[in-house]
């Protein structure tokens, strides 16, 4: 194992990409990072598939200690999360440090599979599912409860805003998700998550269906809780 027993925060029970059966076990490491075990039935053997050979340790280390692997695509095989830093948008604001997910699966080899790519805002709750191109190329920043997303271009010298995602929870929150071109991304009973698409969206393919169809709630469960 990548860290003592006692470190141990969750295990889970899934498969690898090839359909071989696994067990994935995730350690705490200093309160702040997740590493997560891979082990299952090889060539007669059940040993660990996702031992990093140059590291020693586990190869999918996430600094964020509420991300866990999942199954973030629904095909039946959990994922795993690494962080994939984002750059800054050159302005005079406030910018927050969020990250970009890579989410991938594993064979029995060790291979990894890319499966997905998210932005994960981890204190509003939310994430938006991205293409590997934007994965690579966006940032965002935010501007009071709008959140404003940017795509890098010409080698990281100049961006181009592409939308905004805006987390309304006032009286009049209805009529201010559809102000001003927005629209309605999702809805619970005391916030609206609104979104405005900006002209450099349509070269990516964003539009009004492909956004809503690709913002989601972060599921909270018992294991956020722990200390």
């Amino acid at each position: 194992m990548s860290r003592p027993a006692d470190h141990i925060k969750r295990v889970m029970v899934s498969k690898l990409n090839d359909g071989v059966p696994a067990v994935y076990v995730a350690s705490e490491v200093n309160s702040s990072a997740i590493i997560t075990d891979v082990y299952a039935l090889v060539n007669g053997q059940f040993s660990n598939v996702s031992v990093s050979v140059e590291s020693g340790t586990s190869i999918q280390t996430l600094r964020n200690y509420y991300v866990y692997a999942e199954d973030i695509d629904g095909d039946g095989v959990l994922e795993l999360p690494s962080r994939v830093e984002i750059g800054e948008t050159p302005a005079n604001s406030d910018i927050l440090s969020h990250h970009v997910i890579r989410w991938f699966a594993l064979q029995s080899d060790g291979k990894m599979i890319d499966k997905l790519y998210t932005y994960h805002n981890h204190a509003g709750g939310w994430y938006l599912e991205l293409n590997s191109l934007l994965a690579t190329s966006v940032t965002v920043q935010q501007l009071g409860n709008t959140y404003q997303f940017y795509f890098w271009k010409d080698n990281f010298t100049a961006s181009e805003k592409l939308l905004s995602i805006v987390v309304l929870t006032g009286q009049k929150r209805e009529e201010q998700a559809v102000a001003n071109n927005r629209f309605v991304l999702y809805r619970t009973d005391t916030t609206v998550y609104a979104a405005k698409l900006d002209v450099a969206s349509a070269a990516f393919g964003i539009d009004q269906e492909m956004l809503t169809e690709s913002f989601h709630m972060i599921v909270q469960d018992w294991s956020n809780t722990e200390s």
